[in-house]
């Protein structure tokens, strides 16, 4: 489930969307199995590199996507980057092993691109898995070929957005050619010894870090983007619980207010005219 509320800060006009997600990367297979049933399992686990093919017609999750192993070079939903095995390992070892090994694998952070990541947990190892996403809370995707090296060809960068009277429900890829509300301004990364103790504390430690990386990348300071009656800033992450698993890092974004529409990229955009319409 992923809920959004806009708020004012500090009595500014620089409206922000609060965003706790619980998507498919961090529920645990336990869950899901209730639903769905164990997904097929090769003795000793998956090899690095292994895909996975699904039959299913409707909506796909990591648990549903693990219906049989095909080469990589065929459709498939689910690409394993990494098999370890888990000995004495904690779930935030597994996911920050996952998230180094991951980041390897495809060549950059898998946040900074569509893709999701989920660590599939067995009784000896734990495999690090990837699927691309076909908008910001979507479902899964099916694809040919491998993700190793491909984080730069599915980069997040602008979107538009899906509302619900005022909320957020999603955020539909586009390119920043095209006329679109939203833009992607980088990660932000809360420390584990930073993490407080609740969820409304956490979300206001996450938006400050998203105000210092979204202002950074309009080229403008903290204060202007702040007081902006044109662009607000918003991010997207795990909840409290689920950060002190390991998912520690945030997308940022920049939208505009009242369904404006951006013409080009607002990134650097400094003391220039914002390209609204």
């Amino acid at each position: 489930m992923t809920s959004f509320q806009k708020k004012l800060l500090g009595g500014t006009l620089a409206a922000v969307i609060l965003i706790t997600v619980a998507a498919a990367v961090t529920l645990g297979p336990i869950a899901l199995r209730a639903l769905t049933g164990k997904p097929s399992t090769p003795a000793g686990g998956p090899r690095a590199g292994t895909c996975w093919a699904t039959n299913a017609a409707a909506a796909v999750t990591f648990l549903l996507g693990y219906d049989r192993q095909v080469d990589c070079s065929q459709q498939h939903v689910i690409e394993s980057a990494y098999v370890g095995e888990r000995g004495d390992q904690s779930e935030p070892d597994m996911v920050s092993s996952c998230s180094d090994r991951v980041k390897e694998f495809l060549g950059d952070r898998y946040e900074a691109a569509q893709i999701q990541m989920y660590v599939r947990r067995e009784a000896r190892w734990y495999s690090c898995d990837l699927a691309v996403v076909k908008s910001l809370d979507g479902n899964l995707a099916g694809r040919t070929g491998s993700l190793k090296g491909k984080a730069a060809d599915l980069a997040i960068t602008c979107g538009a957005a899906r509302y619900e009277q005022d909320q957020v429900e999603d955020l539909d890829w586009v390119t920043c050619q095209s006329g679109h509300d939203t833009e992607f301004s980088g990660l932000y990364t809360i420390s584990a010894g930073n993490l407080p103790d609740d969820d409304e504390a956490l979300g206001q430690a996450i938006l400050s870090g998203c105000l210092k990386t979204t202002a950074k990348y309009l080229g403008w300071s903290d204060d202007e983007l702040e007081e902006s009656e044109q662009l607000a800033y918003w991010y997207w992450g795990a909840d409290l619980g689920q950060a002190k698993l390991g998912y520690r890092t945030f997308k940022c974004f920049a939208s505009t207010y009242d369904e404006g529409t951006l013409t080009a990229s607002v990134k650097n955009i400094g003391t220039g005219t914002l390209p609204l319409k």
